[in-house]
């Protein structure tokens, strides 16, 4: 073999090393940006969970402070009325203030359960998202703010504890919005399971808004709040309103991405 031969299949060598080393060097850097990547996207995502499950305790103290003073504190002025008037009350009518005064301090016994029931988390998340809705729709109507209606269409789903939660948030926040600015009657909540994945839809007869002028004013910032944290679960959110006609919030989980985060 001629030296030139040698000495090129030498430096080919030295080449194809050179460039297999880089190759090397270049997926190494790659595979660890990625997995830097990854944890940096699932410590967002451990902080965007532990931030709504904070907000819905805040929620659900607001609710109970409401409950309490609205209705717990109702039912016991009602038996301490009672209890005030048995003396004067004639004898036939004694025995009904006391059957009355029963029931009363029943029911504010079952709400006070009921109560410290929704201050549990782990309670909360058992509960699942349906019943999670449907509380928060009962808890509005029996205020008498406006009328509240919840409809499930197809089989329901059982989603992934980290979703449900998220989901549940963006939905009282819907509906919290509904509550302050929209100015409904009726406010109705729609879960559809279909092949198109889980469509929840909060809908309201209320005064609506010019969705162009709000993002214009800078009020659209809610509206992203709201999509970036359903993005964190790969669900869609949207917001339709038409002024006089009302509001429509339609949040999109797709198939692909149920029961995985």
């Amino acid at each position: 073999m001629k030296n030139s031969e040698l000495y090129t299949i030498i430096i080919s060598g030295i080449i194809f090393f050179v460039i297999l080393s880089v190759g090397v060097i270049q997926f190494t850097l790659l595979f660890y940006r990625q997995r830097s990547l990854r944890k940096k996207e699932e410590e967002k995502f451990q902080q965007e969970i532990l931030r709504a499950q904070l907000e819905i305790q805040e929620q659900t103290l607001k609710n109970v402070s409401a409950e309490i003073h609205d209705n717990i504190g109702q039912t016991l002025s009602l038996v301490k009325l009672n209890l005030a008037t048995a003396d004067a009350a004639p004898a036939d009518q004694l025995q009904g203030k006391i059957q009355d005064s029963y029931e009363l301090v029943s029911k504010a016994i079952r709400d006070l359960r009921n109560l410290s029931k929704s201050l549990n988390t782990d309670y909360i998340a058992e509960k699942g998202l349906l019943q999670l809705i449907e509380h928060e729709l009962n808890m509005i109507a029996r205020t008498g703010a406006m009328q509240t209606e919840m409809t499930i269409k197809g089989e329901p789903a059982k989603l992934d504890p980290r979703q449900e939660l998220i989901l549940f948030r963006i939905i009282q926040e819907s509906i919290n919005n509904c509550i302050k600015h929209a100015q409904a009657e009726r406010l109705e909540a729609i879960v559809d399971f279909s092949e198109s994945g889980v469509i929840i839809q909060i809908r309201d007869n209320g005064k609506g808004f010019d969705t162009q002028q709000s993002a214009a004013e800078g009020a659209g910032i809610g509206l992203k709040s709201l999509q970036n944290r359903a993005a964190m679960i790969g669900a869609s959110c949207e917001i339709n309103s038409v002024l006089s006609k009302g509001t429509e919030v339609t949040i999109l989980l797709p198939p692909e991405k149920m029961n995985g985060v």
